[in-house]
């Protein structure tokens, strides 16, 4: 068989090199949809790619939280691009755990392809004494009733999923689907969640993800219900007993050590890339969000071909009274750091490594002298990107006409 993951992820640095290594082991590709990480995520899963690690990524950075939307978007472009035969969502505070002494990649191989596969989550908290910003998978000793555990997620064989119109609901906790599919439990395979990690990250999670859903343009009452209620009930302090009363039920001292020791050694090698500091991520959130709202207010929604323009400088000057009219310009971008913030030519200036925050079709190279450079810094800050999509000013002008 051949088996994928499909992941969404944004700020989850301290747990992303554990996650992705750990399951390199049981899917034969991962793709990976960051929606616009800020704390080291992104940077991390570039280098476990350059490592060799079976992984494609996507940056959804300029998009709002739309989990619903990018599960079912990418789902069937990459089953047809991998040839799957079998399609496992998650999360990155989810690792994929057998029950029983059968390898995980051979329960997976054990399913059938006529039905829709769940399991359940199994939840774990870490210990109040836990200030490490690094997750450690055996400083965990708590779990939830599993009698509360109502929650599941989906494994969905591919050609099922294409020829029925499954549609992946938000979370990934199940399927809808105009005809009636067959599902089947697992009790033999589980999901060990772990959403609370340490002091640090439960107040960037709850904080950040609290003014992005509140934000959302799409959300609903529903959606990311669980950090709103966090959020207004935490204050400054994080005790056992905040979490206990908003996420977690406490049980007995099942220590999850017992299944992950001798499991898999994952030796991470990317910690200097985290980024824990609240104050740091905050910063950097507050700055994508005054971008996208200075760039909002600039632009006036115009339909076409969207431009990030690389460079200010005289030959920029020149080349913009030949833009066609079927292009508008999203912002421009220069590595001079003095120059971000300010309005060039009516549009706000960024520097490189906020590209991927705003929604582009071309990046156009705004110099004759620094042309190898410029493309270079852009690929080094997209390494996913198409290389066709950045263009030489006067090629892209030549080719519009």
């Amino acid at each position: 068989m051949n088996i994928i993951m499909i992941t969404k992820v944004k700020n989850e640095s301290d747990i992303i090199e554990s996650f992705l290594r750990y399951h390199s082991y049981i899917y034969d590709n991962i793709l990976v949809i960051d929606n616009g990480s800020i704390d080291g995520t992104y940077e991390i899963v570039n280098a476990l790619i350059k490592e060799g690690l079976p992984i494609e990524l996507v940056s959804e950075a300029h998009s709002d939280f739309e989990e619903f939307r990018f599960a079912n978007l990418y789902t069937r472009k990459y089953i047809k691009k991998w040839n799957a035969d079998l399609v496992v969502f998650m999360d990155a505070d989810e690792f994929l755990c057998s029950n029983t002494d059968m390898k995980e990649r051979k329960i997976l191989e054990n399913m059938s392809y006529n039905k829709v596969h769940l399991c359940h989550w199994k939840t774990y908290l870490y210990d109040n004494k836990t200030e490490s910003s690094i997750f450690d998978i055996m400083a965990f000793p708590y779990h939830r009733d599993e009698n509360k555990e109502i929650y599941t997620k989906v494994f969905v064989p591919a050609e099922l999923l294409l020829n029925n119109n499954i549609i992946i609901t938000e979370g990934n906790h199940g399927f809808q689907c105009s005809e009636h599919i067959e599902t089947q439990m697992h009790s033999e395979i589980s999901f060990c969640h772990f959403p609370l990690r340490n002091h640090q990250q439960y107040k960037k999670q709850i904080i950040i993800n609290s003014i992005g859903m509140m934000a959302n343009p799409l959300g609903t009452n529903y959606s990311g219900s669980h950090w709103k209620q966090m959020l207004m009930s935490s204050g400054k302090d994080v005790d056992l007993e905040s979490l206990s009363q908003h996420y977690a039920f406490y049980e007995d001292d099942d220590k999850i050590n017992e299944y992950f020791e001798n499991k898999y050694f994952i030796k991470l090698k990317y910690k200097h890339l985290i980024m824990d500091d609240i104050e740091t991520v905050m910063f950097r959130y507050m700055e994508i969000q005054a971008l996208k709202l200075k760039e909002a207010r600039i632009n006036d929604y115009k339909c076409g071909q969207k431009l990030l323009v690389f460079g200010t400088g005289a030959y920029c000057r020149r080349m913009m009274r030949y833009i066609p009219s079927n292009c508008y310009i999203v912002a421009f971008v220069d590595s001079n750091k003095e120059r971000e913030f300010q309005i060039f030519n009516n549009k706000v200036v960024i520097s490189p490594e906020k590209m991927r925050f705003f929604e582009f079709s071309k990046i156009i190279i705004a110099s004759e002298k620094y042309l190898d450079e410029m493309r270079g810094i852009v690929l080094q800050e997209m390494p996913s990107l198409n290389p066709n999509d950045i263009m030489d000013f006067n090629q892209f002008i030549i080719e519009s006409y």
